[in-house]
């Protein structure tokens, strides 16, 4: 029997879901656990980093096009990282929509034991304690949350 039945880490580009990252796989590969990687895409004004991103690889096409070529591409990274810190079983999405509510939706829908994120992703709402996706999370999920510094 696992302990967590798997792990779900929510990725989105931040420094902050990149130490939830690595704090996830190095669990999942402890405990054999599966890891489940998510990155929501949700309608927002593109963050200078990722706007560089698509500039970089001469993207052009509709919104939809753009933001589905970077959760790809941060899926495919996350994927790598997770395998480099000994996850076996690692499993990519994207969805659209509110990032807590997705967040959550998954973990209940593959019966995961464990979501982790990081404190602050991309959001801008400064001098909170948690960033309003980690809070929301730890609110309405029934599973564990950690929630990475």
């Amino acid at each position: 029997m696992k302990l967590f039945n798997g792990i779900l880490v929510a990725v989105d580009g931040s420094e902050a879901s990149q130490r939830a990252l690595e704090t996830g796989a190095s669990m999942a590969a402890a405990h054999d656990e599966p890891l489940h990687l998510l990155y929501v895409i949700r309608d927002m004004q593109f963050p200078e980093g990722l706007s560089r991103m698509a500039e970089v690889e001469r993207l052009v096409g509709s919104r939809a096009d753009v933001l589905g070529f970077v959760a790809n591409k941060l899926l495919k990274q996350a994927r790598r990282d997770a395998r480099d810190l000994g996850a076996k079983q690692v499993e990519t999405v994207s969805r659209e929509g509110d990032p807590a509510t997705q967040i959550v939706a998954l973990a209940k829908e593959k019966e995961l034991g464990l979501i982790v994120l990081g404190t602050r992703g991309l959001g801008t709402v400064s001098g909170a304690l948690l960033g309003s996706v980690s809070r929301k999370v730890s609110n309405i999920a029934e599973q564990h949350v950690l929630i990475v510094r």
